[in-house]
């Protein structure tokens, strides 16, 4: 079971980080930035954070909520931040939880 579990944690992460690299993409694209250069330059900085904070944080969730997480990310487009904020999962979580460093993901693109 604790595989199982393992598994949906890195799945549920790989599609939050796609989700929210395709809308940075996009938004590059609608600006003067360079879109590939933005996606990197995000990944390159903050991917090991975002990775290690959702990682952590989603290891006190159940295989069954986890299984309706990554159903989310897949259906929405959504990313685990955009979830939280509109309270779609995790009542509970939410409440404990500081955002990513929204600065310093400014600064990175």
């Amino acid at each position: 079971m604790q595989q199982i579990k393992s598994d949906l944690i890195c799945e549920i992460i790989r599609a939050s980080q796609t989700n929210l690299l395709e809308k940075k993409k996009r938004a590059a694209e609608n600006s003067s930035d360079d879109d590939d250069r933005c996606v990197t330059d995000w990944i390159f900085k903050n991917a090991r954070h975002y990775r290690e904070r959702f990682c952590e944080e989603l290891e006190s969730c159940a295989c069954k909520e986890l299984s309706e997480i990554l159903k989310e990310l897949t259906h929405s487009k959504t990313d685990l931040e955009e979830m939280l904020a509109e309270n779609q999962f995790l009542s509970g979580w939410k409440n404990k939880q500081n955002p990513l460093n929204p600065e310093g993901d400014k600064k990175h693109g």
